[in-house]
């Protein structure tokens, strides 16, 4: 709570009652019974049992005077309290309308809260089914509701929608408590049609659209403090039951603090519903970098019983995978296992993918391709098979790439059950099939130039000059002025024997490389010239004239003799420096 000067929509009340203005203490007690209460109804605070309760001391006698504020009015004082709930909620413009432009459904037909039946549920079950059937034994279509609601509130799924299907109901609201029916029983596919665009309404159903949508498009409008109201209000074991995969929807958006008060709300509920809120914990860390925190509490629970620990460690692979981390041994085992035992779910697919890249990333490529044979072809198993190419040919070594990358060309004999079929991993093993000389495979690894984006033209080039075509490569390049371009074009038509071309294809990417090729296609008339070259070719002038050294006086011979040795050592040197500027093809 916090103390002001002046109240708030939430807990400021009417300002004309009466009563408990004239004593400031009375109106305090009375201001934070009513914070309490409606703390208790947000699901913020929990009421203790009557039983546990000191006996109120007897009220005096109400002298005569103005009559009591009403009891759901909080008096006027000068204190303000509000919980994380209003917080979360305010600011938040109430939409009576979706952005599609029609209207929000009215929060009685979501009151989940208010279906619980008198007594414990036993008997509110018996009471509801003893009333199912009326006059000539036809069933009363509102006793059938009554009944699938109560089956809602306590999170009985399956036999709410066996109530509504065994008595022939139909209409809006039978189709509405179907889909609630599914929502509690966990179903991985509810049904969207009664909640459709209903995520941006303030009120009761933003909690059930969130649950319904497969997933949460990132900045869609999602009333968010509708949800995380709604949710406070459910009875506990809904909350239990519900708090995972509510939280995990906003995380999945990256709205770790809406997630945050989901789990707060959620961890209020206690009890067996542990691993569940610890796992969105550990999640929430993760959102906010605190991978440290996380990676511990992942851990922890992948080494526990019960249904999170799969999805813990498979979370823990991929955190570590994701920031370039060693993968444990005991998990990798761990993950291997849980793959074989949840084999068919999603879960097993998602370990069977992080325990086959757990294996790549410790460099043992032969048994992650193994793990990938043994997966069901779908889009996991896709990008799977790109992710092991991938880190093939970034790491592994040159045997064991070239086992791999020749099994994944197309018509290759024995072929690879699964192919790299995204760009990224088909350029990573194009480019260095080039580098090893192999640009015939490289090239029927890439396609045909004509189909490729012009972003990956130049590596067919350089294919292309791997294999020994030229031409194939200038012809690829046409139109591309991109540096890369322009250095392979030059590599290109120098080895066509047109220097004057590669010097103006050099020219704005490689200075010296474009002087080197001036210079082949003048032959050192009049174009420019690296320094070293230039001075090598002028030591090498007078043999070019056909000069001879000049002869000395008295002692003709030995100094004749002593010349020719020294300018023989020159125009060995300048020899020497032009052979290394320029090697022979």
């Amino acid at each position: 709570g916090a103390a002001g000067s002046s109240g708030n929509d939430g807990a400021a009340g009417d300002p004309d009652a009466g009563g408990a203005a004239d004593d400031p203490l009375a109106a305090a007690r009375a201001a934070r019974r009513f914070a309490l209460a409606r703390a208790a109804a947000q699901g913020m605070v929990e009421a203790a049992p009557p039983a546990l309760l000191p006996p109120p001391p007897p009220a005096p006698e109400a002298p005569p005077g103005p009559p009591p504020a009403p009891v759901n009015a909080a008096p006027a004082v000068p204190i303000m309290v509000e919980t994380g709930l209003d917080r979360a909620a305010r600011g938040t413009p109430r939409i009576a309308l979706t952005p599609g432009g029609g209207d929000c459904p009215e929060d009685a037909a979501f009151d989940v809260p208010a279906w619980g039946g008198e007594g414990g549920p036993a008997d509110a079950i018996a009471a509801r089914r003893a009333a199912l059937i009326g006059e000539f034994d036809r069933p009363d279509p509102a006793a059938v509701l009554a009944l699938a609601r109560l089956y809602v509130h306590l999170g009985f799924g399956a036999e709410a929608g066996a109530a509504l299907a065994a008595f022939g109901a139909g209409g809006e609201e039978v189709e509405r408590l179907a889909a609630l029916a599914l929502l509690v029983d966990g179903a991985a596919a509810a049904p969207a049609a009664p909640f459709a665009g209903l995520e941006a309404c303030d009120g009761a159903v933003a909690l059930w659209a969130v649950l319904a949508a497969p997933r949460l498009e990132t900045g869609a409008p999602v009333a968010a403090g509708a949800v995380v109201r709604g949710f406070s209000a459910l009875p506990l074991h809904l909350r239990r039951l519900l708090g995972r995969p509510l939280a995990d929807r906003f995380l999945d958006t990256g709205d770790a603090e809406t997630a945050r008060a989901l789990r707060d709300a959620a961890e209020r509920a206690g009890g067996p519903g542990g691993d569940a809120i610890d796992l969105v914990s550990a999640r929430i860390a993760l959102a906010r970098g605190r991978v440290d925190e996380a990676e511990a509490a992942l851990a922890a629970l992948a080494t526990r019983p019960g249904p999170e620990a799969a999805e813990a460690l498979a979370l823990l692979v991929e955190t570590l995978l994701s920031r370039g981390a060693e993968v444990a041994p005991g998990h990798v085992t761990a993950a291997e296992a849980f793959a074989y035992e949840l084999s068919g779910t999603a879960t097993g697919t998602r370990l069977a993918s992080a325990h086959a890249r757990a294996l790549a990333a410790r460099g043992e490529h032969d048994a992650a391709f193994a793990a990938l044979a043994r997966m069901p072809p779908g889009p996991a198993t896709a990008a799977l098979a790109d992710a092991l190419h991938a880190t093939l040919a970034a790491g592994a070594s040159e045997a064991s790439f070239l086992r791999h990358a020749f099994a994944a060309l197309p018509g290759s004999a024995p072929a690879a059950p699964h192919r790299p079929s995204g760009a990224p991993a088909r350029r990573a093993l194009a480019g260095r099939l080039v580098g090893l000389g192999f640009g015939p495979e490289a090239q029927a690894l890439l396609g045909p130039a004509a189909a490729l984006p012009p972003g990956d033209r130049p590596l067919w080039a350089a294919a292309a000059l791997a294999a020994g075509d030229p031409r194939a490569a200038v012809a690829a390049l046409a139109g591309d002025g991109s540096a890369a371009a322009a250095a392979i074009r030059g590599d290109a038509l120098s080895r066509l024997g047109d220097h004057r071309g590669a010097a103006a294809a050099f020219a704005g990417s490689d200075p010296d490389r474009a002087a080197a090729a001036g210079w082949r296609a003048a032959a050192g008339g009049g174009a420019a010239s690296p320094p070293a070259v230039a001075s090598a070719l002028a030591a090498l002038a007078p043999a070019v004239d056909g000069a001879t050294p000049a002869e000395g006086g008295g002692d003709a011979p030995l100094a004749a003799a002593r010349a020719l040795l020294a300018d023989s050592a020159a125009r060995r040197t300048a020899a020497a420096v032009l052979l290394a500027a320029y090697p022979p093809p």
